[in-house]
Parts: C-alpha cells; sequence; structure tokens
C-alpha cells in the first residue's frame, strides 16, 4: 500500500490525510458517502494544489485485518475500489462491505459534567 501510494501520488483515510483548512473548505470538504469518501476527499485535493505522501509511519488500527484476515480484507478493498471506479455507488458498495468500524452517533447535546471541588 505504501507503495501504491508513492507512485500514484494517492492515500486513503487509512493511512491518514492531513490537509490545511483552507484546502479542505476550497474543495467543500469531506463527501457525506459511507464508503470512499477519503478517495473523493483525495481526487478533489489534487484538482486545487498539490498532494504530497510523506515517508513518515502512521500506526492505524488493524480491526479489519484481524477480523477477516490480511489476505481477505485486501482482496475485498481492491475488488471494492474497482467496483468505484466503474462507477458502482458508495451506497452500494456498502452493502457489499461488512464494516468493523463502529457506528458513529451524532452528538445532540453537551453530556452534564461533574466539576471537580477541591
Amino acid at each position: 500500500i505504501n507503495f501504491r501510494s508513492r507512485m500514484t501520488r494517492t492515500a486513503t483515510g487509512d493511512q491518514g490525510i492531513f490537509v490545511r483548512r483552507r484546502v479542505f473548505e476550497r474543495v467543500g470538504g469531506c463527501p457525506n458517502w459511507p464508503l470512499f469518501e477519503d478517495v473523493e476527499l483525495v481526487r478533489r485535493i489534487k484538482k486545487v494544489g498539490r498532494f504530497a505522501v510523506l515517508p513518515t509511519r502512521l500506526c492505524v488500527s488493524p480491526r479489519r485485518h484481524v477480523a477477516r484476515g490480511v489476505y481477505r480484507t485486501v482482496v475485498l478493498i481492491y475488488l471494492l475500489r474497482v467496483a468505484f471506479w466503474f462507477g458502482v455507488s458508495p451506497e452500494t458498495l456498502k452493502r457489499w462491505f461488512d464494516d468493523s468500524r463502529p457506528t458513529a452517533h451524532p452528538v445532540t447535546e453537551a453530556e452534564p459534567t461533574v466539576e471537580r471541588l477541591s
């Protein structure tokens, strides 16, 4: 994956994407898609400027690889990527992909906090 990222000068979310705020806002932010939002974000960034792949390491969660196995996960991700390139919608791809990420719950109200009294 690191070799592919350096050759194509692109990255996905599990590799860490850092972007300046003004660039992020200029490209319209990250699309609200269930999958491949990171691929679209990088495509947008590359349209308006330079995208660099840093040679440093980043520690990410191995949960997908642990849950499914390395080879099965890699093959699945590449099959999904090819389907995305052929125009399959991120919503359809999400139905094909049993994601191991926890479901995000939007925060609507701040939870009460307990102040520490000294």
